[in-house]
């Protein structure tokens, strides 16, 4: 399943997909952030089209790959494509307990 654009309409969507084998994500815009769609896919790709990444700040990439992270949790991989590649690592880093 791709879903591609601006993802607003992610809430109003209802899919009945038992089991998905792979979840393509590409966002333009930073807008709603916590859009996702419930499915339980084994791989995700996720991706912002290469015309709308300057429009992503580091906050807004690590609020959707939160969401990301947390709403596909059962997935066995997810793949975060190298614009966003430092915000993804510092989200799965262990927590340095406020050391440098």
């Amino acid at each position: 399943l791709t879903v591609v654009g601006n993802l607003t309409f992610l809430s109003l969507l209802s899919l009945d997909v038992p089991s998905l084998e792979e979840l393509h994500i590409v966002r333009h815009n930073p807008l709603n952030l916590d859009a996702v769609l419930h499915v339980s896919p084994k791989r995700v790709n996720w991706n912002v089209a290469k015309p709308y990444r300057k429009e992503w700040t580091t906050d807004a990439l690590r609020s959707a790959l939160r969401a990301i992270l947390s709403e596909y949790r059962s997935a066995t991989e997810i793949t975060i494509h190298g614009f966003a590649q430092n915000v993804a690592l510092e989200l799965m880093a262990p927590e340095t307990g406020g050391q440098q």
